[in-house]
């Protein structure tokens, strides 16, 4: 829990899965304008907003954003509860997908050029022979690279990588 907006941006790190749960108006920065800079500024933060005073322009404006959910005031607990539980799971998911996807765009950008070409055809099924005959390369070099790619990306195995190519 915050004071305002300001205490908030000072103290806020995106460094995981979470949900913000807004008031419409606050002292000084509203809740609306909170969520504009937060947008601007590329945070991807799931945002449920509340208000006792709010107009359809004020809710669509919010929506637009990208709230995932709008509740009026005077409110059911539990089911504004329930409502953080359910973004906050969503928001987990996606953000452990996420980094996940960083994790191998940076794995596969750490590869040669040579161990890219092979492990795009690894994952597709084709034998060492094959892709030595491919390359122009021997199958000791393919069986190297090979080796060198699983151990990069901690797989024991072409169907383990192709998994994470997928």
């Amino acid at each position: 829990a915050y004071a305002n907006a300001d205490d908030f941006l000072e103290q806020f790190k995106s460094d995981g899965p979470g949900c913000m749960l807004l008031d419409v108006r606050m002292p000084g920065r509203s809740g609306l304008q909170l969520q504009e800079e937060l947008a601007a500024s590329k945070v991807d933060l799931p945002i449920i907003f509340m208000s006792a005073h709010a107009d359809v322009p004020t809710v669509i404006q919010a929506m637009k954003l990208g709230a995932v959910h709008f509740v009026e005031k005077p409110f059911n607990h539990q089911h504004v509860i329930d409502e953080v539980n359910a973004c906050l799971a969503r928001h987990s998911q996606a953000w452990l997908s996420n980094k996940q996807r960083e994790t191998f765009v940076s794995l596969f950008d750490s590869l040669t050029e040579r161990q890219r070409q092979v492990a795009r055809l690894i994952v597709t099924g084709v034998s060492s022979k094959e892709i030595g005959r491919e390359l122009n390369i021997s199958n000791r070099t393919v069986d190297t690279h090979r080796s060198s790619i699983l151990a990069k990306f901690g797989v024991h195995s072409a169907f383990e990588l192709a998994h994470l190519f997928h």
